[in-house]
């Protein structure tokens, strides 16, 4: 048996009043107490000793208790917990105490259970909340009363996004026909050549942006079939959803027997909400006009164009 345990049989008979049990190491013996005892305390003390004198003190499990810990900087401290309390460091490195869940008038701390990787715990004022994690792409927000985070969609950004569309015949392939008519005709379009968002799309010669602020550039293929003056051509960039032009190009006047020619048109526009655009041509003269094939003998013949770049 470890001498640090007593056993019934190794305690001698009653000693003389005011006599303490001491060891040899061996037995337990009764003895003079080195130093004398205080008198009787209330129900519930312990003895205490400083290394001279004996003394009478409430039993720790009743008051406060002292506990040392080491220190994330290496120095050692102790933690004095009182009764009921919890103690912890704040963020400045000083030391407090929080009350018990239930008891005191400190603060209660109740921590919801999550078991879902990426959950996120925030205060909502009285008690920590869990707000569940959010979806591919989502971004962390403050909801609408700016009381609480919330997942939400990206906000579309000032990226540059790049959207470009054209007409393309395989290579050796004359152009389309436009009949002369003295209004504005709707300019083939049958590629869409890039979209860097993914949120453009092409259907029956007709362009759907997403919204935004955007500029644009457009070249088109044309010339009269008769040879003659290559007069009254312009482009344009119809807002087919509002029903309104957002861009107009110069009016191109060509000389005799000008077969080729490249009519251009740049401009700026802005929408609030996703929307439908045509690119359109005008012909001042009855006659057909067209495009003329390059017969390069390679890649493919490109008739008409228009690039946008969203930057806002």
């Amino acid at each position: 048996m470890a001498l640090n345990k007593i056993d019934i049989s190794m305690l001698e008979d009653a000693g003389a009043s005011g006599q303490v049990l001491t060891s040899d190491g061996t037995n337990w013996t009764s003895a003079d107490a080195a130093a004398p005892l205080p008198a009787v305390g209330p129900d519930g003390n312990v003895l205490t000793s400083d290394g001279t004198n004996w003394a009478s003190e409430e039993s720790a499990g009743g008051g406060d208790s002292v506990f040392p810990f080491y220190k994330t900087d290496g120095t050692s401290d102790n933690i004095t917990i009182t009764s009921g309390q919890f103690p912890f460091y704040k963020a400045d490195g000083t030391l407090d105490n929080i009350a018990a869940p239930g008891g005191g008038e400190g603060l209660s701390i109740g921590i919801p259970l999550s078991s879902v990787a990426g959950d996120t715990l925030y205060h909502d004022g009285s008690v920590y909340a869990r707000l569940p994690k959010g979806t591919a792409a989502q971004v962390l927000s403050m909801n609408s009363g700016a009381t609480a985070p919330e997942w939400a969609a990206p906000a579309p950004g000032a990226t540059n996004d790049i959207f470009m569309y054209e007409y393309q015949l395989a290579n050796n392939t004359d152009g389309p026909t436009y009949a002369g008519s003295g209004g504005f005709q709707t300019i083939l379009l049958n590629t869409e050549h890039k979209d860097t968002a993914s949120t453009g799309s092409l259907a029956s010669n007709r362009m759907t942006l997403p919204a935004g602020t955007y500029t644009f550039n457009s070249m088109v293929n044309m010339g009269r079939s008769d040879g003659a003056y290559g007069r009254g051509l312009i482009l344009r960039l119809w807002n087919v959803t509002a029903n309104a032009s957002v861009g107009r190009g110069t009016a191109f006047c060509g000389g005799a027997n000008a077969l080729g020619n490249e009519l251009s048109m740049h401009g700026q526009f802005t929408i609030a909400s996703s929307a439908e655009f045509e690119l359109q041509g005008y012909n001042a003269y009855i006659g057909t006009i067209y495009g003329y094939k390059a017969s390069t003998g390679n890649g493919y013949e490109n008739y008409a164009s228009i690039l946008f770049r969203r930057y806002a």
